[in-house]
Order: structure tokens, then sequence, then C-alpha cells
């Protein structure tokens, strides 16, 4: 089994924030939240997990880019 999934800056992009008012903040929540539903797919079986991330392209000249990398890079943690 395959799953696509969006990655934290897709994710951030297309929602409108009302709570966190950062985007450092809003990044590393929706990462988190992500890894979750990323970790229960892995434990149930799902080992072919694909996060796609069409908007990094869109900001290269951003300056939060590297915290963009991080994020990505968490919403991914602990995978078996």
């Amino acid at each position: 089994m395959k799953i696509t999934m969006p990655s934290p800056l897709t994710v951030g992009d297309t929602i409108v924030d009302d709570h966190y008012g950062d985007l450092n903040a809003l990044g590393k929540a929706i990462a988190e939240a992500l890894n979750q539903k990323i970790l229960g797919l892995a434990e149930a079986g799902c080992w072919h997990i694909q996060i796609d991330e069409p908007l990094f392209v869109r900001y290269p000249e951003h300056d939060l880019a590297l915290q963009k990398l991080c994020n990505l890079s968490e919403a991914s943690h602990s995978l078996p």
C-alpha cells in the first residue's frame, strides 16, 4: 500500500492561521500533526509514504526555507 500526503509547507499555505500568528510555530505544529498521522499509517502496515512538497519551489527566496526543511524532516521523524 502507498499513500501520498502533503508536506507542512503545503498544508500551512492552504489554511488560515487564527491561532499561532507565527510561521515557525504553525509549521512545527503542522509537522507534529502530520508525523502522528504518518506513524499511524506505518504502524497499520503502510510502508510507502510519499510526502509531496509542490509549494517549496514557489518560495525559494523565503527566509524560512531552512525552517521549512526542518518541518519536513520533523514530519517523518521516528519512522521505522
